[in-house]
């Protein structure tokens, strides 16, 4: 009998590595192929249950854009080879990340401005992973700040989307919905569920028919009329307030209806059962802010009709608005 591959017979003089006879086969998995040449990477035969991904053969490649690598694992995002055919912009493998300051993130992006990572060591203030104004970063990545009115009003806001409640004028205000003593929201962020924080939509000037007068009227920012919808609800305002020092402010508070105002995350204001329109100085507090960020947190319950409050911030010894504090929506 003739000696030849397949005869069951290794013959390794001629280069046969095994032999298994009938069972010698192309199929995923066997040991020994048809050619007498043991199974492994690069053979063409995707041998899943071994670990391979892909077998290209000759075609296995570390190149940029090789669809199967030499160790038959496919190409992807972290295997450290940029390709850009398949939208890769950079892989940096292990060290991809959606830590601040990193140069590739984890999808193969380069960090830019506007990916939702601040990236402080490359001049990034703040980063809501967007390139748009108005919403408290602003396209290149510094915060957008507003000063107090000339009579000392905070005229920026973040709204998160209203809770249903059926408390009355203090609505839902004896339940917490979010970390009120810590949050620290962003425009687009999501909590509770599926609730958005989102900028102001008009100026403290401008309600859209309030009889209440100056303020964030919370009707008006979600499309009410001013004393329509929402009824039986609760919404919270939040805003980043910038203090060039340590000091103590007086805080003039008003509400329609109830409300709780947060300063860094202490209660200072308690009118949760209040049943009323908003006015400037219904609740008068002296607060202590610190040089730097202060996060200004108000919780408004709304029983029916008109929904909002109004904030100032006066110097207690004169009487005068504080002027040099400015407010932001990004942290």
């Amino acid at each position: 009998m003739n000696r030849r591959c397949g005869d069951n017979i290794v013959d390794g003089a001629f280069g046969e590595q095994c032999d298994l006879g009938g069972n010698n086969s192309e199929q995923p998995n066997a040991s020994c192929r048809t050619d007498c040449a043991p199974r492994g990477c690069g053979d063409g035969v995707v041998d899943d249950a071994f670990g391979e991904e892909c077998d290209d053969g000759a075609a296995n490649s570390d190149a940029p854009n090789a669809s199967c690598r030499s160790g038959c694992n496919a190409q992807q995002c972290g295997d450290g080879i940029v390709d850009g055919a398949f939208g890769e912009q950079c892989d940096d493998g292990d060290g991809n990340s959606d830590d601040p300051n990193a140069d590739c993130r984890s999808d193969c992006e380069q960090r830019r401005c506007g990916d939702g990572v601040v990236d402080f060591a490359f001049g990034e203030e703040c980063d809501d992973g967007n390139n748009d104004g108005g919403d408290g970063c602003d396209s290149g990545c510094f915060r957008e700040f507003a000063p107090l009115s000339s009579d000392g009003h905070v005229q920026q806001a973040l709204i998160l989307d209203f809770f249903d409640d059926e408390g009355g004028c203090a609505s839902g205000l004896p339940f917490s919905y979010i970390d009120e003593q810590n949050d620290r929201p962003r425009a687009g962020d999501v909590e509770a569920g599926d609730h958005v924080w989102r900028p102001y939509s008009l100026g403290i000037d401008e309600p859209c028919s309030s009889p209440c007068g100056v303020g964030v009227d919370v009707n008006c920012h979600f499309g009410g009329d001013g004393s329509g919808s929402p009824d039986q609800a609760t919404a919270y305002g939040f805003i980043y307030l910038y203090s060039p020092d340590d000091r103590t402010a007086q805080l003039f508070g008003g509400s329609d209806d109830g409300y709780q105002v947060f300063v860094n995350g202490e209660l200072v204001i308690d009118g949760q059962f209040a049943c009323r329109c908003w006015a400037d100085g219904q609740e008068e507090v002296d607060v202590n802010l610190v040089a730097g960020e202060n996060r200004i947190l108000v919780k408004v319950g709304e029983n029916f009709g008109a929904f909002g409050y109004t904030l100032q911030f006066f110097d207690g010894n004169t009487g005068e608005p504080m002027l040099d504090l400015f407010t932001t929506m990004s942290p």
